[in-house]
């Protein structure tokens, strides 16, 4: 975030309240019943909330 969003954006990075291990890449078909989350070979640090923001 700190890279991307002044060069995309052309705005400074906000800072990230807290970080966690996330699976980066979270949509509907990587979810299972009973609850069960697939596919990690993306995972790695996130904001807080983050994957929850993309499902």
């Amino acid at each position: 975030m700190e890279r991307a969003t002044p060069q995309y954006l052309g705005i400074p990075a906000p800072a990230a309240p807290c970080w966690h291990t996330a699976h980066a890449d979270l949509h509907w078909a990587n979810l299972t019943n009973p609850p069960r989350i697939l596919d990690w070979e993306g995972w790695g640090a996130a904001p807080a909330g983050f994957d929850g923001a993309i499902l």
